[in-house]
């Protein structure tokens, strides 16, 4: 039971601050504001930057999501190294009001 409520319960929110080495491989959630967009359309591949008041970090998204810049939203997926790094690979994108 404890596994089937694990995988559909969101993880709780942190700040960026809070993401470190012990953070690999775990699904986080967190909060902010999109400063930066990369779109990467001939491998349908998105990098955000989101800021926090605490810090920021680059999230991945393996599609084109419809977001723009200075836009507050939530992101929750799983904490991966990429060249050294502490990135997001997004699961899931909610886009706050």
């Amino acid at each position: 039971m404890l596994l089937f409520l694990s995988n559909i319960l969101p993880p709780k929110t942190i700040n960026i601050q809070d993401i470190n080495n012990k953070s690999l491989n775990k699904k986080v959630q967190i909060q902010g504001q999109t400063i930066n967009i990369k779109n990467y359309e001939e491998s349908d591949f998105q990098i955000l930057t989101l800021r926090d008041e605490t810090g920021e970090i680059d999230v991945t998204l393996d599609n084109i999501a419809n977001l723009t810049k200075n836009k507050n939203i939530q992101v929750i997926g799983t904490i991966i190294e990429y060249n050294g790094r502490m990135e997001i690979h997004a699961d899931k994108i909610i886009s706050s009001p």
